[in-house]
């Protein structure tokens, strides 16, 4: 994971994966075993794009309010869950406020370079760079400050580098004034999972339940386990029928939703809500190939977005069991863009959308409150 100016890394990397499918993992946790190596050198450039099988219709629509909050002359880094936001206000990356209602609060100066990010009680958590190796996503960590990291480990004899998800915790992580010493230092780490095989954090719920992603073979080909993990107990859970990959992850109480395709092509990414007997899929309208989920509010509406092979033909929406909404169509939503895109949110509906200007032009951000009826 990386620090909160990239914590929206895997959103924005939705045209980068269209071109992928268009053109083409307690202690010793682990799941099955890799896949022999394959060449990822070879792009076949000039395929044309796929016609994929049309996915299920919406039954209809459903009402959805957008409210356009305040703008701050500020950059807008991350939201809680309890809706306090946190600004960088300057050019240096230590200089914040937080804002809370509309009212603005102080933030206690740190030593140098901090990074600072909220943790799931929506605490603020002073970190550095150095010590955290850049790690400040909200995700990974827990209300008692300790954080999940993911360690790669070359072991002598194993082909492939071991990849593990780790718990840890440290002391006061403000970094001293001699840099003789070590920024932070460890006092326990818990090893949550480890594969020979690469592993990536995709969600930790308000419960903290951990679900992982465990991708056999090489960054562009090979299938992944979706591994779910829940006080040292690990279950793998099977993904939807036909499915190799999955992206995207979110959950808040009991839904479950996620994305799931084929990085080659052979399936195109679709948003998915976990059932009592599986998977069943969203809807997605007529004209659009692919379908990608955001955030699941605490109404259980999930917030995601649909594109198709023309990146800039991409709209943000809200699904509801069967039915959907374009959050682009409604009044309040920002459209002197090229597209806009939802960068952060939180399970309250609270929404942070960046524009796209086009080559050259500062990304304008909006802060919407999105509510549903």
């Amino acid at each position: 994971m990386v620090s909160f100016r990239d914590m929206n890394v895997r959103f924005r990397l939705i045209p980068l994966l269209i071109g992928i499918v268009l053109f083409g993992s307690g202690c010793g946790n682990k799941v099955a075993t890799n896949l022999a190596d394959e060449d990822d050198s070879i792009i076949e450039s000039n395929r044309p794009a796929r016609n994929y099988r049309p996915g299920i219709a919406p039954s209809g629509s459903f009402s959805v309010t957008i409210q356009r909050l305040p703008n701050q002359n500020a950059i807008c880094t991350n939201i809680a869950d309890n809706d306090v936001i946190l600004y960088q206000t300057g050019q240096s990356s230590h200089e914040y406020m937080l804002v809370s209602n509309g009212t603005e609060l102080k933030v206690k100066r740190t030593d140098q370079d901090p990074w600072l990010v909220f943790m799931p009680s929506g605490q603020l958590k002073s970190t550095n760079g150095d010590g955290f190796g850049g790690m400040s996503s909200t995700v990974n960590f827990f209300n008692d400050g300790s954080f999940i990291r993911t360690n790669v480990m070359n072991i002598p004899g194993h082909r492939r580098a071991t990849y593990m998800l780790v718990r840890e915790w440290h002391n006061d992580q403000r970094r001293p004034t001699s840099y003789r010493t070590p920024p932070i230092t460890l006092i326990k780490s818990e090893e949550i999972y480890r594969a020979d095989n690469r592993v990536v954090l995709l969600e930790k719920t308000e419960k903290d339940v951990i679900w992982i992603q465990d991708h056999i073979g090489t960054e562009n080909r090979g299938i992944d386990h979706l591994i779910r993990y829940d006080n040292g107990k690990v279950q793998q859970v099977a993904m939807p029928d036909g499915y190799q990959n999955v992206f995207f992850l979110a959950q808040t109480g009991d839904q479950i939703a996620a994305t799931f395709g084929i990085a080659r092509g052979e399936l195109p990414y679709r948003a998915y809500v976990k059932t009592s007997s599986g998977w069943s899929p969203l809807p997605i309208p007529a004209g659009y190939d692919f379908s990608f989920i955001k955030k699941v509010f605490r109404d259980g509406t999930i917030l995601g977005s649909v594109t198709s092979s023309d990146s800039t033909k991409s709209r943000s929406v809200l699904w509801k069991g069967d039915k959907m909404v374009i959050l682009d169509e409604l009044p309040g939503w920002p459209r002197q863009g090229l597209k806009s895109e939802c960068t952060i949110a939180n399970r309250s509906g609270l929404v942070l959308v960046e524009e796209d200007l086009g080559p050259g032009s500062r990304r304008p951000q909006y802060l919407l409150r999105i509510s549903t009826n």
